[in-house]
């Protein structure tokens, strides 16, 4: 693909279109007025540079607590990623984003490996 900026001068970068990353949720049983914790674990999660999610839990009787496990391999994924402003109402939505702006650290983690847990 090639673009070029407002003085048209062309800048020319190949983008690989491979099966797409996979995200699984642990099941949990938690009895009311319980808490647990869930994991959420990847699949085909090779030379990533970025990602942008939601984690939407509409409509069930649960509230966020906290998010743990935070893979430590995704430097400078961590809590600040995470717009949990909203994340303890019902109804609610917890988006993260990550991405690695200077495309020269792709990250790669086996598959079933925890992303993080909420």
């Amino acid at each position: 693909m090639t673009v070029e900026d407002s003085k048209g001068c062309p800048l020319t970068f190949e983008i690989n279109i491979t099966q797409g990353v996979q995200l699984s949720v642990t099941n949990l049983n938690i009895p009311e007025d319980g808490s647990g914790c869930v994991d959420v674990t990847v699949n085909n999660f090779t030379n990533v540079l970025g990602f942008q999610f939601p984690f939407e839990w509409q409509g069930l009787p649960i509230r966020f607590d906290s998010i743990t496990n935070i893979n430590p391999a995704i430097s400078g994924f961590d809590e600040n990623s995470f717009n949990i402003e909203d994340a303890n109402f019902e109804d609610a939505e917890l988006t993260t984003i990550w991405g690695d702006l200077t495309g020269s650290n792709p990250i790669t983690l086996a598959d079933g490996d925890i992303l993080f847990s909420i």
